[in-house]
């Protein structure tokens, strides 16, 4: 297991990109693609929000990831419909499941900010079980403790070289909006990836900061 620790999104993601490069094995995964995997990476970011909570524009990208691309990916997070794709994170918080887990979370904590019980999933056995297309993020998790909001992550699988930055930055939207409706003070992000990996087909698109370099 490998624990990183960053104040922001930006150095944590080149923290990340950094160790899996120096320290992940080779691996091919389902479709034959060459990796470097990392198992079990915990990321700790003290500090992911924006300065001006709930304006999209505001939460800044980096490459490939930046302008009317971030705040599109950050709709579709925020958004309840799949919008063509065969799964959205959005779509699976806020509609795929028949409820809103987004506004039952923000209502468990306003009744009680002690709960241990403000999670969401994205994962339906039902369908994912037989599926080629199936989330990689799995869990959300809420705390407030010390009237600080503790957001907690699960990716079973997490590819560095393409969708960390921006699956980051719309995690942390998702919990200054839970943030700024429930009423309590910003506190870390922690994203647990399973298996933390770059393709090696992307390898010479990022350089040594991960910006796209096509």
């Amino acid at each position: 297991m490998k624990v990183i620790r960053a104040y922001n999104i930006e150095c944590a993601y080149e923290k990340l990109l950094e160790t899996v490069l120096s320290e992940g094995r080779t691996f091919y995964d389902e479709r034959g693609d060459e990796t470097f995997e990392l198992l079990n990476t915990i990321v700790i970011i003290d500090y992911p929000y924006s300065k001006n909570p709930q304006n999209i524009p505001a939460i800044q990208g980096r490459g490939f990831w930046s302008g009317l691309r971030i705040k599109t990916y950050i709709n579709q997070f925020m958004g309840r419909t799949n919008d063509g794709f065969a799964y959205t994170y959005g779509n699976r918080l806020r509609e795929h499941f028949g409820l809103d887990q987004v506004e039952a979370v923000i209502k468990r904590l306003k009744n009680s900010r002690e709960t241990r019980r403000a999670t969401l999933t994205t994962w339906d056995p039902l369908v994912d079980a037989k599926s080629n297309e199936v989330p990689c993020m799995i869990l959300i998790d809420f705390k407030i403790r010390s009237n600080q909001l503790h957001t907690t992550a699960l990716w079973r699988s997490h590819d560095v070289g393409r969708a960390w930055y921006p699956n980051v930055l719309a995690l942390a939207y998702l919990a200054e909006t839970v943030m700024y409706k429930v009423g309590c003070e910003p506190g870390p992000i922690v994203v647990h990836s399973i298996s933390a990996h770059v393709r090696l087909t992307d390898f010479e698109k990022v350089d040594e900061n991960g910006e796209d370099t096509d």
